[in-house]
């Protein structure tokens, strides 16, 4: 339910569901945030039931603030009980043999090999097998990767892992490769996917290198295959974010859907054919925060604009927070998570208006994109300083160089896989110039760039500034609060008056 461009129902919800999840991950004690929740759900309760529409309305605030620490108690146990799930029908000590399934697809390791993710199944020792429980995370030097749903069993031991508490790794492995089995996939559908993802690699290959490993990342998020000297580039012009697969590709890659389906006769079909096109991207790189997240606003969006509703991007925001973090509330705790939701909060919030102030001074080709960069770049700011200890000045207008690029260089790409079909060779040739043309450009901007030095800051606990940035976006609509409130009582007086005066 919309109620005011700037806050609204969800907003508070989301916030406090997030605040809630911080503190208590923090250390807060429960027992007074649970009375605070109930004293705010039950003088919400009470003036949700007055007809003085100011009443009502902090009623019906206070009710979703209510709600939204309910909801992160809620999240937070779940978290607790699920890092306590992990067991083994047999001593530990005496594990020799484990067999599960892939539970997102593997990740690259710096020095080679792979790390895979495995929900647990079964475990064996020299006697006796049994079933167990829990997430395994196996360590495969020079190892290959593998995907999404595939049945897996190695010859390993186990370990308790006592890494973070943001997380929800039970057990800890190392097996080589010979002593790792794959016997297919759990679910035809993690197959279909699998044969997909190895066309597309295919296809991608055909680009040449080091275009094709460009490409790769930007398209399928695998990065294993850059060139160390672009890798570094990125990276010290703080740009890596370009890399990880977020919101700016999901908006590059609708946007090229829609222009695909420009033929089609009615609007509102063309949005629904690309919500499903957006969907089934999604499926084939992986669910990822900064991925759900863009999708979900994108989905809730068209779903507002084919019902001629409202479509507030906080609101947007709000929705696709919830919804994350019911699914995976540790996901609150990843630096994934943080850095996207706080970069759309900052062009939400810094970026627009800052835009309109730029607009008389510079063409809106230029002020918009530039407003839109200074505002994530400042509201991810504290939190790249927390996790990183370093800023880069020079983030700002190298975003705004790249971006462009990258885009040109994404549909490019994705031409060339739709073209690559055709048998007509000076298509193809042309093309593969035009991506090796467009990586060279990208390649010498952050070559250029990377010699301007980083800025050094010590910060710590990323999550809790999170945490203070969260608040910030929680308290920032109460001005809005108290205009509306102020108008409603002045409307209240007005009439009063003028009712006064027609009595007398």
């Amino acid at each position: 339910m919309m109620i005011h461009r700037n806050i609204s129902f969800l907003i508070v919800f989301s916030a406090c569901l997030v605040l809630t999840l911080y503190s208590l991950r923090a250390g807060t004690a429960v027992l007074p945030c649970l009375i605070i929740a109930i004293l705010a759900g039950g003088a919400g309760i009470s003036l949700f039931g007055f007809h003085h529409p100011p009443a009502k309305r902090a009623g019906f605030f206070l009710i979703a603030a209510a709600l939204g620490f309910f909801s992160g108690f809620f999240l937070s146990s779940r978290i607790d009980a699920e890092r306590g799930a992990g067991y083994t029908g047999i001593r530990l000590s005496r594990v020799r043999y484990i067999s599960g399934y892939i539970e997102k697809d593997s990740v690259a390791r710096k020095d080679g090999g792979y790390i895979h993710y495995i929900g647990l199944v079964s475990v064996r020792s020299a006697d006796i097998i049994a079933d167990a429980r829990g997430a395994v995370m196996l360590v495969s030097p020079f190892g290959k990767k593998r995907y999404t749903g595939e049945k897996i069993s190695a010859a390993t031991t186990l370990s308790v892992f006592d890494g973070s508490d943001e997380s929800d790794i039970h057990f800890i492995a190392s097996a080589r490769e010979d002593n790792i089995k794959a016997d297919g996939f759990t679910f035809p559908v993690w197959e279909i996917r699998y044969s997909i993802i190895r066309m597309l690699e295919e296809s991608i290959g055909t680009m040449g290198y080091p275009a094709s490993s460009l490409f790769e990342a930007l398209f399928l998020g695998v990065r294993e295959h850059l060139p160390d000297t672009l890798h570094e580039g990125f990276e010290k012009t703080g740009t890596l974010h370009i890399l990880a697969l977020s919101g700016l590709h999901v908006g590059i890659i609708y946007l090229f859907i829609t222009l695909l389906l420009f033929p089609l006769p009615f609007h509102r079909v063309k949005i629904i054919a690309g919500f499903f096109l957006v969907c089934f991207y999604l499926f084939i790189v992986g669910p990822r925060p900064s991925l759900l997240r863009a999708g979900i606003m994108l989905i809730v969006f068209g779903t507002g604009y084919l019902v001629m509703r409202e479509r507030e991007p906080l609101n947007l925001l709000a929705i696709a927070a919830a919804v994350i973090l019911f699914i995976d509330p540790l996901a609150a705790f990843s630096l994934s998570f943080q850095l996207s939701f706080s970069a759309m909060l900052g062009i939400i919030i810094l970026g627009r208006p800052l835009a309109r102030f730029l607009a008389p001074w510079l063409p809106r080709f230029i002020g918009f994109p530039l407003a839109l960069s200074i505002g994530a770049q400042t509201a991810t700011a504290p939190i790249i300083m927390a996790s990183f200890g370093i800023i880069y000045p020079a983030g700002i207008l190298v975003t705004l160089l790249i971006v462009p690029l990258v885009t040109v260089f994404l549909w490019t790409g994705i031409i060339f896989m739709i073209l690559v079909r055709i048998p007509v060779s000076f298509i193809g040739w042309t093309v593969q110039y035009l991506l090796s043309f467009l990586y060279r450009l990208i390649f010498l901007v952050n070559d250029f760039f990377s010699a301007i030095p980083g800025i050094s800051v010590q910060l710590e606990n990323s999550f809790i500034v999170f945490f203070l940035l969260v608040l910030l976006i929680f308290l920032w609509p109460l001005s809005s609060i108290a205009r509306i409130i102020g108008k409603k009582d002045a409307g209240f007086e007005i009439n009063a008056k003028a009712a006064a005066g027609g009595v007398r």
